[in-house]
C-alpha cells in the first residue's frame, strides 16, 4: 500500500508540474524520450511495487496491475479538470505519448497474457476519449468520434475542450448542447493526499 501510495504521489507530482501550453520548439523539448523515461517511466520501474511484482503469481500481477492502471487514470483526469491545465495541439499531442508511454508500461508487465494486457487498456478508456478530444482540429469534430460507446458526460466533453486554449466558448457550447449522452458519467472519488 505504501509503495502504491508512492508510485502514485509521483506521477501526481509528474502532471501536476507539466505544461501542455506548448509551441513546436518547447513541445520538442518535452516529448524528448529520453525526459519522459527518466522523468515518467523509470520511477515506476524502480518503486518496489512494480520490482516485487516478479514474486507475484501472474493473476495476482495482472490484479495489482489493473487497479493501478485504473487508479493512475483517474487521478490524471483529476488534475487535468481540476487544476484547468491549458493545451495547444501541440500539448494534446505530448499528453497522447505519455498517457501511451505508460499504458504501454503497464501491459508490459502482463505481456504473456494478452487478455490481461487488452484488459488494462479498458482502464484507460476515459483517458483515451479525453486525449481525442484534445487533438482535435476544432470542437465540431468530435461529432466524427462521437458513438454510442463514448463514456464522458456532457459536461466532461465541455470542461475537456475548455482546456484547448484556441477552442471558443461558442464552439465548445455548441458541440457540448449537441451532444446526445446527457447522462453523466460519476467521476471516482479518488484520494491523492497520499
Amino acid at each position: 500500500d505504501f509503495e502504491e501510495k508512492k508510485c502514485i504521489h509521483h506521477l501526481r507530482h509528474f502532471f501536476l508540474s507539466e505544461s501542455y501550453n506548448l509551441n513546436e520548439t518547447s513541445f520538442t523539448a518535452a516529448e524528448a524520450d529520453d525526459r519522459l523515461e527518466s522523468q515518467l517511466i523509470v520511477p515506476l520501474k524502480e518503486s518496489r511495487l512494480i520490482l516485487n511484482l516478479s514474486k507475484c503469481d501472474a493473476e495476482v500481477v495482472f490484479l495489482l496491475c489493473k487497479e493501478l492502471s485504473s487508479l493512475m487514470a483517474r487521478l490524471l483526469l483529476k488534475y487535468l479538470w481540476r487544476d484547468d491545465k491549458k493545451f495547444t495541439d501541440w500539448g494534446s499531442l505530448l499528453l497522447s505519448k505519455q498517457v501511451r508511454l505508460i499504458q504501454n508500461y503497464m501491459a508490459s508487465l502482463v505481456e504473456e497474457n494478452a487478455f490481461h494486457a487488452a484488459s488494462l487498456l479498458n482502464e484507460w478508456q476515459r483517458v483515451t476519449q479525453v486525449v481525442t478530444l484534445l487533438q482535435l482540429e476544432k470542437p465540431s469534430d468530435w461529432a466524427a468520434y462521437r458513438d454510442d460507446s463514448h463514456v464522458l458526460s456532457n459536461e466532461e466533453v465541455r470542461q475537456t475542450l475548455c482546456l484547448r486554449i484556441d477552442f471558443s466558448t461558442d464552439a465548445v457550447a455548441a458541440v457540448c448542447g449537441a451532444t446526445s449522452k446527457s447522462e453523466a458519467v460519476p467521476a471516482e472519488k479518488v484520494d491523492d493526499s497520499k
